[in-house]
């Protein structure tokens, strides 16, 4: 009898279990905020993500080299936010700037390079913000692209703000290098995407609220006696 009621209970228990989570309804979610800022709409991600990003890196005396591989495992184009709008001052034509890369120090010890929306100023206004330039990923394609950042690593906004003197930088020890690159889904509400000239497979992209609809894609890197110069002035850092 003691059996009995012993099975009865579990059969009962699991059951309602699995009502409350949805086991054996397909994959697991969870609600994140992918609008890498925080606020905006929140989505649905499942555990088998749509986008993939792999990265490695290679120091080298003067230099790191930094690898990164973006895969579209869904079934809808996204547009990678990677690329920055230059003109070149030898035929004055626009091009497209591959290597920038946004830098900061984000808590304390991590270096945060971002290929995407860097962000504004905060001791000027300014009147138009530059926006990266969107690259076509179509469902099931990879791009692997690669940059390379000057060593000592060192905060930098190419778009807003000047290098500054070398006694106005902080030396700080970092631990752990971050490579983070956006994307716009072109199911976004309000999407549009329109040629550029800065390059064949280059486009003009945006959405209603571009800079919230951006989602962003992570990849952590262990590092060990690296320095980042912190700049001392009025710096935006995300």
């Amino acid at each position: 009898m003691m059996m009995n009621r012993l099975a009865l209970y579990l059969f009962l228990s699991t059951a309602i279990w699995i009502q409350l989570y949805g086991i054996g309804s397909g994959a697991w979610e969870k609600q994140i905020d992918t609008s890498g800022t925080g606020k905006g709409d929140k989505s649905m991600e499942k555990i088998e993500k749509d986008t993939v990003l792999a990265c490695s890196q290679e120091f080298l005396p003067d230099k790191i080299q930094m690898h990164y591989t973006v895969t579209n495992r869904g079934s809808k184009d996204i547009y990678l936010l990677d690329v920055y709008p230059a003109g070149d001052p030898e035929s004055r034509k626009a091009v497209g700037d591959y290597n920038s890369v946004y830098a900061c120090l984000k808590d304390r010890n991590v270096a945060y390079l971002l290929k995407g929306i860097p962000p504004l100023p905060k001791d000027r206004l300014v009147y138009v913000r530059i926006m990266p330039l969107g690259t076509k990923l179509a469902p099931g394609q990879s791009i692997t692209r690669v940059f390379e950042v000057p060593l000592p690593l060192r905060e930098q906004n190419h778009l807003y703000y000047a290098p500054l003197r070398p006694e106005d930088y902080e030396a700080v020890k970092v631990k752990m290098l971050i490579l983070a690159v956006q994307f716009l889904r072109s199911t976004i509400e309000g999407f549009n995407a329109e040629p550029a000239s800065h390059g064949l497979d280059l486009f003009r992209v945006r959405g209603k609220d571009t800079v919230s609809q951006a989602e962003t894609m992570t990849c952590e890197i262990a590092v060990q006696d690296l320095q980042m110069l912190k700049r001392k002035d009025m710096f935006s850092r995300l």
